[in-house]
């Protein structure tokens, strides 16, 4: 219950700990099987904070979610125990990994930092499209063409908390992006880094989509340089991701393969990327150097990483490259390794037949 759990938080003095979640977020569970039960980050939890469950679809959940723009999942919001939001994170985190996040969201507490921004109001006065968008009248309905706009064009107050949400949720028009990018250190005060960098990872990557459409390098530069300029984390790596994408979505494969080939000897590509871009090239590319070049990376990805998913790239690769009976051996382990591991493993099986026809 949340007036209980906010009231223990006040008794004890201690954080709230609000973990929003979803009946259908994998991540979730997996989140409640392995690091919440870990005796360290059970203990540390028991030590600094009230935990608070809420489903961020139902009920009181889907608007505790729109208050404080949780669109992705598992995600946890840290709070004073007088209810300031302090921080939030994203994502599935390991027991080690999470136990840091704990301790930075107290060491933050205990600096006396929150979010300026973010008020105590839970129902605040959104617009209807964003009840609309959100799912707080029933199923999500995406706004209209230029609803967003119109909005925006007869506010006041770019700061406000609701303003803020509709910015971050929505694509804005120019006007309000150049405002929302000139002004990023006051929005990082005021709701903190990972809802700003969210929003300026969605404005790069539309004007990534700008470039793959005109397919302009001009403007792929233009969107690096906002990555430059506003983006956190490592920005060589980051630019070489949009480079990626603008190279995978104009189809020019020499250019991917070569990037990827690079980052790969580079050490810069774990295991889930090499095959994400070894699937791409299989699905759209029909150079057959390309694909033999794909196949070589992930002979060495099976090797060390044999899941079902890469046995299943490694083996479609090997048959678009005419490797039918080294393919066929490794769509058989594909199929033990996803039976074995309860995958759906119905994709491998047609492809079997596929690689089985053309050795007959």
């Amino acid at each position: 219950d949340r007036h209980k759990a906010r009231s223990m938080a006040a008794e004890q003095k201690k954080m709230l700990l609000v973990d929003f979640y979803t009946d259908w977020c994998g991540w979730c569970k997996e989140m409640d099987k392995t690091t919440f039960r870990d005796s360290a980050v059970v203990a540390f939890i028991n030590e600094h904070f009230v935990p608070l469950s809420i489903d961020a679809e139902k009920g009181l959940g889907i608007t505790v979610a729109m208050k404080y723009r949780v669109n992705a999942f598992p995600s946890y919001g840290y709070f004073t125990h007088d209810g300031r939001l302090v921080t939030k994170s994203i994502g599935y985190q390991s027991a080690g990994d999470y136990l840091k996040t704990l301790r930075n969201a107290v060491a933050q507490e205990e600096a006396g930092t929150y979010f300026e921004g973010v008020t105590a109001d839970i129902n605040l006065n959104y617009p209807e499209f964003y009840l609309l968008a959100s799912g707080a009248k029933g199923e999500r309905k995406k706004p209209e063409p230029g609803v967003v706009d119109a909005y925006l064009d007869t506010q006041t107050d770019f700061f406000c908390e609701v303003n803020f949400s509709v910015i971050c949720r929505f694509k804005t028009s120019d006007k309000v992006t150049e405002f929302f990018l000139a002004n990023r250190d006051k929005y990082v005060k005021l709701y903190g880094s990972d809802d700003v960098d969210m929003k300026i990872s969605s404005i790069t990557y539309d004007r990534l989509r700008a470039a793959i459409g005109a397919k302009d390098k001009a403007l792929l530069e233009k969107a690096l340089e906002l990555s430059d300029r506003y983006g956190t984390g490592d920005k060589e790596e980051t630019r070489a991701r949009l480079t990626m994408n603008y190279y995978s979505g104009v189809k020019d494969w020499p250019a991917y393969s070569g990037m990827v080939d690079d980052a790969i000897k580079a050490g810069k590509m774990n295991d889930a990327a090499v095959n994400a871009a070894a699937w791409t090239l299989y699905e759209q590319c029909d150079d057959r150097t390309i694909i033999t070049m794909a196949v070589g990376w992930m002979s060495k990805t099976v090797a060390t990483s044999p899941t079902y998913a890469y046995l299943d790239t490694y083996a479609a690769l090997l048959y678009k490259d005419g490797q039918h009976k080294l393919a066929e051996e490794y769509a058989l382990k594909a199929i033990e390794k996803g039976k074995s591991d309860n995958e759906e493993v119905k994709s491998t099986e047609e492809l079997l037949k596929k690689i089985r026809a053309q050795i007959q």
